[in-house]
């Protein structure tokens, strides 16, 4: 029984298993792919090598920089893009990009012959799939600019661990515990 008791304090007192698990974010703002690498427990994973690949091609690779950050220019790919970092300590997590991501998909459908998605009146300079193209990507742009930081903040706070979760497994734990004990009670 005081076993019992001594290994419930020390698991009550341990850490997390995730208080170092590496996450990337990895976002899109026109043709610039940019993110960085971070632990769960807090702090950005500075130093650590990462490469980008799109089927078996590798794009870009690099160090991230002094607050996790990695930044490269690329074109819309026809595999997801995948963003690997590895801390070198056992450490390596992934982002992926599908295709989709690219504000391009939309140009590359209007200049393939679909209809424009836009309803930009036409003036005699300016054709209007011409115009209507380069109010998509000014749009795209914009909306990819804008809600970046938001995507970050999501990405942390979905990956951290909170105080609900350790009680909500302590209590998973001890319902467990207590149906195998009133299962070997019932067998006696």
């Amino acid at each position: 029984m005081i076993r019992a008791l001594v290994l419930l304090c020390a698991l009550l007192v341990a850490s997390p298993a995730f208080a170092h698990k590496l996450k990337v974010f990895a976002t899109l703002t026109d043709r610039t792919v940019s993110g960085y690498a971070f632990f769960i427990g807090g702090g950005r994973a500075q130093g650590a090598q990462w490469q980008a690949l799109s089927g078996e091609t590798v794009l870009a690779f690099g160090t991230t920089d002094d607050a996790g950050g990695f930044s490269f220019a690329a074109q819309r790919p026809q595999a997801p893009l995948v963003v690997t970092v590895d801390t070198r300590e056992g450490h390596i997590a992934q982002a992926i990009l599908p295709p989709e991501r690219w504000a391009q998909t939309a140009l590359a459908q209007d200049a393939q012959g679909a209809a424009p998605t836009s309803t930009v009146p036409q003036t005699p300079a300016t054709p209007a799939p011409a115009l209507a193209q380069s109010l998509e990507r000014i749009v795209s742009t914009a909306v990819q600019r804008e809600t970046a930081p938001l995507l970050a903040r999501i990405e942390e706070m979905d990956a951290r661990m909170r105080l609900t979760d350790i009680i909500s497994a302590l209590c998973l734990i001890a319902g467990l515990a207590g149906v195998a004990l009133w299962a070997l009670q019932r067998r006696r």
